[in-house]
This record gives structure tokens, C-alpha cells and sequence, in this order.
């Protein structure tokens, strides 16, 4: 399996505009939109320009058949909230640890490029589910089209939420009141391993590598990516054999080994691959928090170039034998933006998204542990379709995975499962007018058994 790296870009299109129409017919009531920037467009006669990493004020939704008309976005987020955003930073998010405002957000990227797109989003916390329909013509002046494409929930929030307070999960120390009732539910990634008054209520994942450990098991991260450099289009290939230490050992048991190569070849090219044959990964378990931390996605876990690490670390795992390897990329890359190892960098964030997925979804210790990482990403089934122990898988994931088919993002890593992403300019040769995003009605909700289909998913 070959996963095509972002540098791999689309081309760009005659100047492109994307209406955003809000169906709220499952949810009456008030609406508003928060747009993160960089973002221009307009809403109701009104232009909008919000700089890059700065919010707009609270928009209110005033009609259904009213779009937000998007001229540029670029890796910008529209928040829908459930209530009046007057305190909604000028930057950033409201602290959703607390926040008694409801929101969610979605992403969307709309620059004019055929490969441009966006998607919904769950891995920091859940509030509200959305969908989102795409559509060649406008589906208000053209009713009754089939999408192009379609992502969304397939059950409402009270499905969700009985989902979330099941006694298998039983995420009750992971959500968020106001006035005595949840309207949040806070996922594993979120959490700052270095707050220790904000400690992550989600299961540990030490048990699980513990009991790789005992079972005297390996597994094998064994996948590539492919990047444009100046000598052409290089295929960087992943193969590490994974163990976890046995109790008693320095780094704590059940911490993560991993010894291996990278291999890069050109396409096309008769040169033959080059082969950087000490490559290991280490992620102790000393720390449990930062163990967690690594294998959930922290979000508050950043890249660092670290005298102590000198090929590369995430927080405080490492990634060593690559110096060569990253020469060989800063040597071939064109600066396209200040990291000029962005490549580098980015296939650092493969590998460590390649180990983390192999436990988050469950597969080590599955049926199908036994084979290349690679070949996971193609089963069509993660977490709890493939683990039958359910400590052994992200449990926050596999709500969001298994009530959404996959079609939000429930962790970093979403896309090995397959596309959850929706096109914003161009969808199989036909171009993208008009997206339809559902609003369906947060928390909190009463719990219920049986899905709640959102209307969006049964009319468009």
C-alpha cells in the first residue's frame, strides 16, 4: 500500500467559489457559525475576511436556502454553535474542558485546487453530530440531485451518548456538564500528559503492551509513502519489527522497541534503492502518561530537535538511525514553506502514526496480527470489528468509528481506515458547487437504543 503524501498536489482550477448551505430541519432552533481563518467569503450580503488563525464573531444562521459563500480557505474550521458564541475567542477554541458553550466544528480547505477538500471531525471531543452532502449543481435552485459524495453520523445524540455511558465505556469521568447535564464528551487525545490536574480518564494502553509482551509477540509496520522531490518522485518505504520489554526493564514494561530500515527509491529511475538499515523507534513506558500520550495522538505533544535525541522525538519518543535519511531529503527538497526537511518531518509523524494506529485500532493480538501494517489499512474494519478484547483498541474511537461508518475522524490517524474526507472543488471530473451540512441536535439528549438517523442522510 502506497499512500500518496500531501506535497502530492492537485492542479488548480479556473477561480472557484463553494456555496455552504445549513439544513437545520432537525434542528429548529437557533444556529450560529464561528470561521476560523484564513477564510473570504461572504454570508447573507455580508463579506467576510478572517485572517489565518484568527475567529470571525458569532454568525447567525437566518435561513436554510441562505449559503455561506466560501472564495478561500485554506486548512480553515467553521464551528456551528448551539449557543450565542459571544465569548468565543478571537483565537483559538473556548476551553472545552469546562466550556459551558455548545459547538462542533468541521474543516474545509477551498483554494481553487481539484484535490481540495474537507471533513468532520470528533478526535478532541464530541457535542453534536453533522453531516455534510456535496453537489455539481445547487441543490436549492436544482432540488432533488443525487451528491457527489456524502460523510456524516448515522445516529443522533442520544444514540451517541448511550453509546458513550454503556458500562463497557463508561466515559463519565471524560464529559463535560453545564446545569447538571453532559454536552461533551472529551476524547484521549485531548488530554495534556503534563497536567497532572487534568489527568486522562481513558483506559491505558500499558495492559495491552504488557500482553504483547507475554505473549512473546512482534508485529510488523511495514507500509510507504511517496513524495515529489527534485530528483523525482521517491517512494519511502516502512519496515520495522515491534516487540514490547518484558517487566524489570529500564524503560518500563511493556515500552515500545522497533528496529528496521527505511528504503527509498525513485520511480521510474534505474538508480537503485537506498537502504538506511538501522532505524529504531523507542517509546518508554517509564512515564504512563507520556506513554499514553504517544499512542493516543497527543495533541499537545510537538516535534522537537532535541540535543538529547538526535535524529528525532515526539515529546519523549524517539525515532533515531535517520540522520542520514534526513540529509538525503533536505538535499532533494524545495522549500515550500519554513520547514525545509518538510517531508522529513512529515514521514516521521508515518511512522509514529503507523505504530500508534497498530494499537489504537486493535489489530495487534487480532486475527490479524500477524500481518504487515499495510495490510490492516485495506480490511475495512478497525477497533471493535477486528479486537474482541475491548481493552485492547481506543474506545472513544470506536464509538465515533462504528456510529459514523467511518465517516468522521476519530483520531489522527482516520485516514488508514479508509476516505472520510469530501471534496470542495472538484469530484470525479465534476465540479463541486454546493455543500449541504446537516445540524443535527446536540447534547444533551435523552439516551436512546435505536439509531436516530439525522434527516440530512434520509433526504439528500
Amino acid at each position: 500500500m502506497v499512500l500518496a503524501a500531501t506535497l502530492l498536489c492537485g492542479q488548480a482550477l479556473a477561480t472557484h467559489t463553494l456555496n455552504i448551505y445549513f439544513d437545520t430541519s432537525a434542528y429548529r432552533q437557533n444556529v450560529w457559525i464561528v470561521i476560523k481563518g484564513p477564510f473570504t467569503g461572504s454570508y447573507n450580503g455580508t463579506a467576510i475576511n478572517v485572517l489565518a488563525n484568527n475567529n470571525s464573531a458569532g454568525i447567525a444562521l437566518v435561513a436554510d436556502n441562505i449559503p455561506l459563500v466560501v472564495t478561500n480557505a485554506d486548512s480553515s474550521a467553521i464551528f456551528v454553535c448551539y449557543d450565542n458564541p459571544s465569548s468565543f475567542p478571537s483565537s483559538g477554541e473556548p476551553y472545552y474542558f469546562n466550556s459551558p458553550l455548545r459547538y462542533q466544528p468541521f474543516e474545509l480547505t477551498m483554494t481553487g485546487i481539484s484535490s481540495d477538500n474537507g471533513n468532520l471531525t470528533a478526535i478532541n471531543y464530541f457535542t453534536a453530530p453533522l453531516a455534510i452532502a456535496s453537489y455539481q449543481n445547487d441543490p436549492i435552485a436544482q432540488p432533488g440531485q443525487t451528491p457527489l459524495q456524502h460523510i456524516g453520523w448515522k445516529a443522533g445524540a442520544g444514540v451517541i451518548a448511550s453509546w458513550f455511558s454503556s458500562p463497557a465505556i463508561n466515559a463519565s469521568n471524560a464529559a463535560v456538564t453545564a446545569n447538571g447535564k453532559i454536552i461533551r464528551y472529551i476524547g484521549p487525545s485531548s488530554y495534556d500528559p503534563n497536567n497532572a490536574d487534568l489527568p486522562n480518564p481513558w483506559p491505558s494502553f500499558l495492559p495491552y503492551t504488557q500482553a504483547i509482551n507475554s505473549a512473546s509477540t512482534t508485529f510488523n509496520l511495514n507500509n510507504s509513502v511517496q513524495y515529489n522531490l527534485s530528483n523525482g518522485t521517491n517512494v519511502f518505504h516502512l519496515d520495522l519489527t515491534v516487540s514490547a520489554t518484558p517487566n524489570g526493564s529500564p524503560s518500563g514494561y511493556g515500552s515500545l522497541s522497533a528496529q528496521g530500515s527505511i528504503t527509498v527509491s525513485i520511480l521510474n529511475s534505474q538508480a537503485a534503492p537506498t537502504v538506511y538499515s538501522n532505524v529504531a523507534v523507542s517509546v518508554p513506558a517509564s512515564t504512563p502518561a507520556s506513554f499514553n500520550a504517544v499512542i493516543y495522538g497527543g495533541n499537545n505533544i510537538d516535534y522537537t530537535e532535541h540535543t538529547t535525541f538526535p535524529d528525532h522525538a515526539l515529546g519523549y519518543a524517539t525515532i533515531t538511525g535517520v540522520t542520514d535519511f534526513k540529509t538525503y531529503v533536505g538535499n532533494h527538497y524545495t522549500t515550500q514553506s519554513g520547514d525545509p526537511y518538510m517531508p522529513y518531518t512529515q514521514f516521521m509523524d508515518f511512522i509514529f502514526g503507523e505504530l500508534a494506529t497498530s494499537l489504537l485500532g486493535g489489530f495487534v493480538l487480532s486475527p490479524y496480527g500477524s500481518q504487515p501494517s499495510s495490510s490492516w489499512w485495506t480490511l475495512g474494519k478497525a477497533f471493535s470489528l477486528v479486537q474482541s478484547n475491548p481493552n485492547y483498541y481506543n474506545k472513544y474511537a470506536n464509538v465515533v468509528y462504528t456510529l459514523s461508518n467511518n465517516e468522521v475522524y476519530s483520531t489522527s490517524y482516520t485516514d488508514r481506515f479508509g476516505k472520510v474526507s469530501i471534496n470542495s472543488v472538484e469530484y470525479g471530473g465534476a465540479s463541486v458547487n454546493s455543500w449541504v451540512v446537516g445540524i443535527g441536535a446536540p447534547l444533551p439528549a435523552g439516551l436512546a437504543n435505536a439509531p436516530q438517523d439525522l434527516l440530512l442522510l434520509n433526504e439528500h
